[in-house]
């Protein structure tokens, strides 16, 4: 069971703005994606035993569903001081060894994540680009079983920047 159970945003929120680095270096808009008929956004992380688990297969989905016309964005909004593998760094050769496809953002102040109601890692949204979303999902379905070797069984939440601590 995990730890942090998902969130899930109410049907209808549209996606929040964000305008996030990617791996190359270039700055990626929602308005980027405002001619595809969904985006999914996917809130991952580096170290996530989750994440490490299906990450082949997250890879696989965005090859298929991006030639089907899908627009799909990962971010990582954890906190690099507290989890030196999710630095900004590190994400290049992550992308590169998992063969993702599609940008992996960086979420430095959290803001996206949080307007998407990130929970945990693996963690994603379906919407319309620009308008308000037609499905919600959050958490990705296919979850290592109780008995799969992942070396944990908890959702990791994005890590909380240490001087942002909640009041």
């Amino acid at each position: 069971m995990a730890r942090t159970p998902s969130t899930m945003i109410a049907l209808g929120t549209p996606c929040p703005d964000f305008a996030l680095p990617d791996t190359d270096g270039r700055t990626v808009r929602r308005d980027d994606f405002a001619d595809a008929p969904a985006l999914l956004v996917m809130v991952l992380c580096n170290h996530c035993p989750f994440v490490v688990h299906l990450r082949s297969a997250l890879a696989a989905f965005g090859r298929e569903y991006q030639a089907r016309g899908l627009a799909i964005v990962a971010l990582n909004a954890n906190d690099a001081d507290a989890y030196p593998a999710d630095a900004p760094a590190q994400m290049p050769a992550e992308k590169a060894s998992a063969g993702y496809t599609f940008p992996y953002l960086h979420d430095a102040t959290q803001a996206t994540a949080r307007a998407l109601g990130a929970a945990c890692t693996p963690d994603s949204s379906s919407m319309a680009p620009t308008a308000p979303s037609s499905t919600a999902a959050s958490s990705t379905p296919a979850a290592p079983a109780a008995t799969s070797p992942s070396p944990a069984r908890t959702c990791a939440p994005p890590a909380t920047r240490r001087s942002r601590a909640r009041k």
